[in-house]
């Protein structure tokens, strides 16, 4: 399940526009919050625009868990075991849609 939610979390990293274009290209800097807690308060505030994620750790984009063969540049050290999720947030322009 966990492996699942890192890869559902990597495929956003692919989205591309209709032409061709990158939303987010790959080892671009992510900002993100390792689970042991709740992200925010309410818990939802993180997911908008203006939450202040100043706090939160950064790390160029793949993620991994720090096992297997996957080489990504930010390993989530001591995932699994202290926290099982990972909150992250990438702020994109869209120029048309």
């Amino acid at each position: 399940m966990l492996f699942k939610r890192l890869i559902i979390s990597g495929l956003f990293i692919l989205l591309a526009s209709t032409n061709g274009e990158s939303l987010v290209n790959y080892y671009s800097e992510w900002k993100y919050f390792e689970g042991r807690t709740e992200p925010s308060i309410p818990q939802t505030a993180w997911k908008q625009l203006n939450f202040d994620d100043s706090d939160w750790k950064s790390g160029p984009s793949g993620f991994s868990v720090g096992f297997g063969s996957y080489n990504a540049p930010t390993k989530l050290q001591g995932m699994p075991g202290e926290y099982t999720s990972v909150y992250l947030r990438k702020v994109f322009d869209i120029n048309d849609i």
